[in-house]
């Protein structure tokens, strides 16, 4: 079994007498995503500071490939935190080559040619960054994180500038990242901002996890497949023994896509979750009978 990438072990973080982060604990392996999500003020940009060394933590240990003096070596971890601390002033090329500089990244240019073939940001390289749209300058600073390949990166809201387009460029490059071992940990609003990708979750409210990343849930949905399959795509849809399994993880959108199959007439007489790859009894649900 593949060692652990990245090991969070109950992390505190308190300021003042507030505690912003309580007993925050997950572990992700080579490869791995996990998704976190929650309202404002939950102590999501707050858990992501910590493991960017933008915020200390008041008590707890982050550890990356069992080493935990090494867990803010940026050659190891890389961030994405939002576009506010960009220097208007300062050009596109020369911020990228200056991180690259940074990371001691030898041929520089082709590595940085490697992150443009997803992203397409070289066409701003003559522009400062004041001249560009928020979503250009998300779009740049996102492909600063992932110079040099870090074993572990770390995205906040990566998708809140960028057109549907953008979004999936960037998720086809986190996939290839994934593919070669690159573990990561993305704060989103919604979950469904991660479609398309394979995750684990972790809920936060007011600082405290109450989901982890083991504790993912699956739809399955009880209908005909060969029905309801085309219209199930965006959810990622399996078979499933009980039906058919989706990326799906809330109740809203269970009910949401339910209605959606009974507006397209197609027969929908079980829902539920599994968690953990077992089934949920207590999720389970017994769909209404079709009017």
């Amino acid at each position: 079994m593949a060692e652990e990438m990245i090991n969070v072990d109950q992390l505190y973080k308190q300021k003042h007498s507030k505690m912003l982060v309580e007993d925050v604990s997950f572990a992700l392996k080579p490869g791995e995503i996990c998704g976190v999500c929650g309202d404002n003020a939950s102590g999501k940009t707050t858990l992501m500071k910590i493991l960017s060394n933008m915020a200390n933590l008041t008590f707890g240990e982050i550890t990356i490939n069992d080493e935990a003096d090494q867990v803010f070596n940026h050659h190891i971890v890389g961030s994405y935190l939002g576009i506010h601390d960009l220097d208007e002033n300062m050009k596109v090329k020369q911020f990228l080559w200056q991180k690259c500089v940074l990371l001691k990244v030898k041929k520089y240019k082709e590595h940085l040619a490697e992150i443009d073939a997803f992203l397409h940001f070289s066409r701003f390289y003559r522009y400062r960054f004041h001249e560009l749209s928020d979503g250009h300058k998300a779009l740049i600073a996102l492909a600063a994180s992932f110079i040099g390949y870090p074993n572990v990166i770390v995205l906040d809201d990566p998708f809140a500038y960028l057109d549907h387009s953008q979004q999936e460029n960037v998720k086809a490059l986190i996939k290839e990242c994934c593919a070669h071992g690159v573990a990561f940990v993305i704060s989103v609003k919604d979950m469904n901002d991660l479609s398309g990708l394979s995750y684990s979750s972790l809920v936060l409210k007011d600082g405290r996890m109450v989901k982890h990343p083991e504790e993912k849930r699956m739809l399955i949905v009880k209908c005909d497949e060969g029905d309801a399959m085309p219209f199930l795509t965006k959810y990622h849809p399996i078979s499933h023994d009980e039906g058919v399994a989706l990326d799906v993880q809330d109740d809203d959108t269970a009910a949401k896509i339910v209605k959606m199959l009974r507006e397209k007439q197609v027969s929908v007489t079980r829902i539920m979750f599994t968690k953990g790859g077992e089934s949920n009894d207590q999720n389970s649900a017994q769909a209404p009978a079709q009017d």
